[in-house]
């Protein structure tokens, strides 16, 4: 009786772990900062992930913005770079930003991720 206990055991934690295993995990997108100016154009990528930071999960297709200082209306867009079609735009003002792009991403295509906060413009490019 205990033997076939854990023999259960062991066949159920296995198929938990391959099928946790078969599951991706998010990943960050690494977003570059553009500062619009009359003058000059600036880039830099130190300061962009310290005001926010951006999380693409592709089991959910959906992507998580957040900010330690909060967003106070921000512009947020997702562009294909393949067809240059913008397939989700929205305004906000919150502290996180979840994007559900469920339906929208086509697998092994490129897209961008645009964030405007007034003239500073932050963007990343993610695979699906």
């Amino acid at each position: 009786m205990r033997t076939r206990k854990l023999l259960l055991c062991l066949f159920a934690f296995t198929c938990m772990n391959i099928n946790a295993m078969s599951q991706k995990r998010p990943k960050k997108i690494d977003l570059e900062k553009i500062v619009a100016s009359s003058t000059t154009n600036s880039k830099g990528t130190r300061s962009a992930i310290l005001e926010a930071s951006a999380l693409f999960d592709s089991n959910s297709e959906s992507i998580m913005i957040t900010s330690q200082n909060g967003f106070a209306d921000v512009k947020v867009s997702v562009t294909n770079l393949f067809t240059n079609e913008t397939i989700f735009s929205d305004s906000y003002s919150t502290f996180e930003i979840i994007l559900n792009l469920a339906g929208l991403l086509n697998e092994g295509e490129e897209y961008r991720l645009e964030i405007t906060i007034g003239d500073t413009v932050l963007y990343g490019d993610f695979i699906y």
